[in-house]
């Protein structure tokens, strides 16, 4: 009967960290799509008006991207992951009152043990590893957004530009040419 109940709250403990594992799955998704979104932004030049005021789509999509992903964040860290925690604590519970009598029920306790490790005098948990995973994440999608800010990529106005140089030369040389038949 123990071992059934221990049995169930490790089934629960896999299901919340499935959980959070898709949840992550997810979020490199919606950042991959976010990141070529604003690609072909870029490409386009595609912007915003509200009256005379002028935004960059770049600047408005980086944010609002940054704001998705810290949102998978919350909803993984501050949601799935204290469901998981709640089913190790206990698993934990059921394994320290039962391991004298059955010492394989020990697993909740051997993960918890072995999941932190100590690196640059940092001890890394599973509560710091979230900002490992997604505070990279935001703050890409944040610099795009601030740099779209301060630097102005007016890409279709290059390519204009270019393209009046290359009729200004085929003229250029179509006059050159017309020339030399007259002489």
């Amino acid at each position: 009967n123990v071992i059934s109940i221990w049995s169930d709250t490790v089934k629960v403990q896999q299901h919340f960290n499935d959980i959070g594992l898709r949840i992550r799955n997810l979020s490199l998704t919606a950042f991959t799509f976010i990141i070529a979104t604003l690609g072909y932004i870029i490409k386009e030049n595609i912007s915003f008006r509200f009256g005379n005021i002028e935004i960059k789509a770049i600047t408005i999509i980086s944010f609002i991207g940054a704001l998705i992903i810290w949102c998978f964040l919350f909803m993984d860290k501050y949601w799935y992951h204290k469901f998981l925690i709640g089913a190790s604590n206990q698993a934990s519970k059921i394994e320290n009152k039962w391991n004298k009598i059955l010492p394989e029920l020990n697993l909740s306790n051997s993960i918890s043990k072995e999941s932190t490790f100590n690196k640059f005098y940092i001890n890394f948990n599973s509560n710091k590893r979230f900002y490992f995973f997604y505070y990279p994440l935001i703050l890409v999608l944040i610099m795009f957004g601030l740099t779209s800010i301060f630097f102005n990529s007016n890409i279709t106005e290059k390519d204009e530009y270019k393209k009046l140089l290359i009729r200004h030369n085929k003229l250029t040389e179509s006059k050159l040419n017309s020339a030399k038949i007259i002489d």
